[in-house]
């Protein structure tokens, strides 16, 4: 049976450190594979007197060096670069534009996960794991304003780990594009993982951080299932994923209807039907994880017709925390006709970015979530691995991914644009990337769970949600009248600065943007005793907001486009 090994995830993640390649050693490799314009060869180096192994990656020789072959190149070696280190994407070590554009990269000796699945389906919890290392992988890149935009197995690479499972890798960032710049990315896709914008942008919008949820849902799903949604002929795929609704994972292969409630909405059509963020994706695959049982039994009626047992082998550093659902009054029916739950998923993992909270009722992404269930109870059913037993989980730990809703009765006054205050709007959780994706309705209430647990605690906000230019320090302004805090700090503009102040009643804050990182606001957490916001995004230079606090408390705050990329403050009016 197909695996990746024994002892489950690895106790630590094997890399290749950042050192110097020059081209005569680069030039010298074995061609092990080619695709698109690009070629990649093998080469082994010696360092220290230790072999290395490595990938370099070249346009492909025999073709002509253009200008824009060479421009596109380039290019994607520095969007992979600006990824940095993560332990789910593949390390770049070095690279150069002399005499010809290349890039080495750590060697990755299990293959792919095209490979790795042509003919089998890795055992249940092998499969969530492997789903739940490329999600956090794309969400790192998010977070750092990238989309990859060709999410797919064949650019899943795998290395070999002493202590565990082969370790997955996300790799091949041709396609990817910073979120904030208009990209047509049709060139070399594989038409079964594309999303439907990536096909016809005229009616599904510009692809962007959303395509990379709609490939995550279809990579899952091949991952589950064994086949992507839609698979065939070239011309009847991009039909299908235009105009069909995917059947349901549990119709296709036997796997829980949890998977089915995990995927579905990831592979809406329109884009602000899916998941706002991937961190939905990635804390239900946690709870898909630390919810079994931990040894899961394969019977008879499995799809391999085997007789096994499969160690859940979950690392304690990769567990989720024990949850419980909170259930809703008057709750919406999911599609088998249940109530569905409040999927509110939090995350206590090693190696997590940030959590998500409240959810938004207005929305339209709210209410797939809704029906999604993440968070429910994970029933026991027949699949590559029966479940042992049927858990209940806790999502008493709320944090701060996405944006509770709006309300309240304070409105702030905002300069350079219209004398008229902006109207009140209910807040749809961010994508990570450009879009807002806001609605200009009456925001409905909701409980932020967020200030209800931790009370006069800016920093617990700050640090659960990882707040850009955040050290700890609470700046204080008493005994002003006015303060300013820059809107659009940091080396890529998605920090407030200071992010966190304290000042007296009666002072005025204003905001003043910078310009940079896009298009910002500045909205107030629904608990927060003032309310305000300053309406839609602005990205323009020197605009202004300001709010006059009247009431002592703490005033928590997010910028809606950039919330979950760590844009969040915190006031302490004394």
């Amino acid at each position: 049976m197909v695996s990746l090994g024994e002892n489950g995830p690895p106790e630590e993640v094997p890399s290749t450190p950042r050192f110097n390649v020059d081209y005569h050693e680069a030039s010298s490799g074995t061609l092990i594979g080619q695709g698109g314009n690009a070629d990649v060869y093998k080469i082994t180096v010696q360092r220290q007197d230790q072999p290395i192994p490595l990938a370099i990656k070249q346009p492909r020789i025999q073709q002509t060096l253009t200008k824009d072959v060479v421009e596109r190149f380039n290019e994607e070696t520095r969007v992979w670069e600006s990824l940095d280190s993560h332990d789910h994407i593949v390390d770049i070590v070095d690279a150069d534009d002399t005499p010809v554009p290349w890039l080495a990269m750590e060697y990755m000796d299990g293959g792919t996960l095209a490979s790795l699945i042509s003919e089998e389906r890795l055992p249940f919890p092998q499969a969530v794991w492997v789903g739940l290392c490329v999600t956090r992988a794309v969400r790192h890149a998010h977070r750092h304003g990238v989309a990859h935009h060709d999410i797919k197995p064949a650019n899943v690479l795998f290395r070999q780990s002493d202590t565990g499972w082969m370790v997955p890798k996300v790799s091949d960032w041709g396609l990817a594009r910073m979120m904030l710049e208009e990209t047509n990315s049709v060139a070399g896709l594989s038409p079964q993982y594309a999303a439907p914008e990536q096909f016809d942008a005229d009616t599904f919008g510009s692809p962007d951080d959303q395509t990379d949820i709609y490939q995550l849902g279809i990579l899952l799903y091949e991952l589950f299932t064994g086949k992507p949604p839609f698979d065939g002929a070239a011309a009847a795929v991009m039909q299908n994923i235009l105009t069909e609704q995917p059947a349901p994972p549990s119709s296709v292969a036997q796997v829980p209807a949890s998977v089915d409630k995990l995927i579905m909405p990831a592979l809406q059509k329109s884009k602000s039907d899916r998941y706002d963020s991937t961190v939905y994706i990635r804390d239900g695959l946690e709870k898909l994880l630390s919810s079994a049982s931990e040894t899961i039994s394969t019977s008879e009626s499995d799809v391999d017709n085997q007789q096994s047992e499969y160690v859940l082998g979950v690392n304690p550093a990769h567990k989720g925390a024990n949850r419980q659902i909170e259930r809703e009054p008057g709750a919406m029916a999911g599609p088998d006709g249940t109530d569905v739950t409040k999927s509110n998923v939090g995350s206590n993992t090693k190696n997590t970015e940030s959590k998500a909270s409240s959810e938004n009722n207005h929305s339209s992404r709210r209410r797939l979530l809704k029906y999604a269930g993440i968070g429910g109870i994970v029933t026991s059913g027949a699949g590559l691995g029966a479940w042992g037993a049927t858990t209940q989980l806790d999502t008493s730990f709320i944090g701060n991914d996405e944006p509770a809703s709006q309300g309240g009765d304070d409105t702030g006054t905002a300069s350079n644009s219209d004398s008229s205050s902006p109207p009140a709007e209910s807040s749809d959780e961010p994508s990570e990337g450009v879009s807002s994706n806001t609605e200009s309705t009456t925001a409905t209430t909701s409980t932020s769970r967020i200030i209800d647990d931790v009370p006069n605690k800016i920093d617990d906000y700050l640090d659960s949600g990882e707040a850009r230019m955040y050290d700890g320090t609470i700046i204080d302004h008493t005994g002003q009248d006015e303060i300013s805090i820059r809107v659009g700090a940091g080396d890529i503009g998605f920090a407030f600065e200071p992010p966190a102040v304290r000042i007296d009643a009666g002072t005025t804050v204003v905001w003043e943007w910078t310009g940079e990182g896009g298009a910002h606001n500045i909205v107030s957490e629904d608990a927060s005793p003032t309310q305000f916001n300053s309406g839609d995004p602005i990205d323009e230079t020197g605009y202004t907001f300001e709010q006059t606090f009247e009431r002592s408390g703490i005033q928590l705050y997010y910028c809606t486009p950039h919330k979950a990329n760590g844009k969040i403050g915190g006031i302490e009016v004394v």
